[in-house]
C-alpha cells in the first residue's frame, strides 16, 4: 500500500508574454483599436478586459493541468464545462501486477494532515498510534481509514490473483484511491473553476486542488489570475 497526497502539474510550456500579446490581438478586433498595440500595451488592455468581466477574449487560450487526487474529488472535478479529461482507467490498470509494485495508491485525506508530519513515515506513524491508548477522534478516525485500505488493497489482489479482470476487481476499491487526470480548459473556464471551488462551501480537498492551481496560473499568468477570490465577493 503507498499514500500520498494531492498534487497537480501544469504541462503546458507557458509564455506568459507570447499568451498576452495574443490574447491583446484579439480582443482589440473587438474594439479595432489594434493600432494601439505597443510593447507593453497589453498590461492595462488585459486588466481593463478582466474588471469589466469581458471574458470571452479568455477562451482563445487553453492550458491542460495533470491533476491527482482521489476518485470522489475527481467526481467534482469532471463535472466542470466546457473541458477535455483524460483519466486513468482501473479497468485497463491491473494494480496487482508489477506495474504498480503490487500496491494500490491512496490519497491522505486532508483532515489527517494535521497528525501526519511525513507522508513518508505514514506506516510507523500508524503503527505508533495503533498501540497506544487514543482518544483524539481524528487519530481513531486515521486508524480506522488506513486499515481499511490496507484491507481493500488484500481483497483486490486476491481477486486478481483468482484470475477476475481488473474491470470487476475495481467494484471494491475505496474513493481514497488514487487517480490521475489531465484536464484542458480554456482560461476563462480555469477562472471560474478557480472562483467557485476555492470557497468554504466545497469539499475541503477540491479547494486543495483549486488553491493549488490558482497559485501555479498566478505565477505564471498574474494578470489574467491575480485576484480571482473577488469574484466572489
Amino acid at each position: 500500500m503507498k499514500i500520498i497526497k494531492q498534487n497537480i502539474k501544469i504541462i503546458n510550456i507557458i509564455d506568459s508574454l507570447k499568451i498576452y500579446k495574443k490574447l491583446e490581438e484579439i480582443g482589440r478586433v473587438c474594439y479595432k483599436s489594434e493600432n494601439k498595440i505597443t510593447n507593453d500595451s497589453y498590461i492595462g488592455f488585459l486588466q481593463r478586459i478582466i474588471d469589466s468581466k469581458h471574458y470571452s477574449v479568455l477562451e482563445h487560450e487553453s492550458i491542460s493541468i495533470h491533476i491527482t487526487c482521489d476518485r470522489a474529488i475527481s467526481h467534482q472535478i469532471v463535472r466542470h464545462r466546457i473541458a477535455s479529461y483524460s483519466q486513468e482507467s482501473q479497468i485497463y490498470c491491473n494494480y496487482a501486477n508489477n506495474k504498480f509494485s503490487s500496491n494500490i495508491t491512496y490519497i491522505l485525506p486532508y483532515q489527517f494532515y494535521s497528525i501526519i508530519d511525513n507522508i513518508n513515515m505514514i506506516d510507523t506513524i500508524y503503527l505508533n498510534f495503533k498501540y497506544k491508548t487514543i482518544t483524539n477522534p481524528i487519530i481513531l478516525e486515521f486508524i480506522t481509514w488506513y486499515e481499511t485500505c490496507l484491507y481493500i488493497e488484500k481483497i483486490y489482489i486476491d481477486m486478481i490473483n483468482k484470475n477476475i479482470k481488473a474491470g470487476f476487481a475495481r467494484n471494491v476499491l475505496v474513493n481514497s484511491t488514487k487517480t490521475e487526470l489531465i484536464m484542458t480548459m480554456n482560461l476563462r473556464m480555469w477562472r471560474y473553476f478557480i472562483a467557485t471551488r476555492i470557497t468554504n462551501a466545497n469539499h475541503i480537498q477540491i479547494i486543495e486542488i483549486a488553491t493549488m492551481i490558482n497559485n501555479e496560473l498566478k505565477k505564471q499568468l498574474p494578470i489574467i489570475f491575480n485576484n480571482i477570490e473577488k469574484e466572489n465577493e
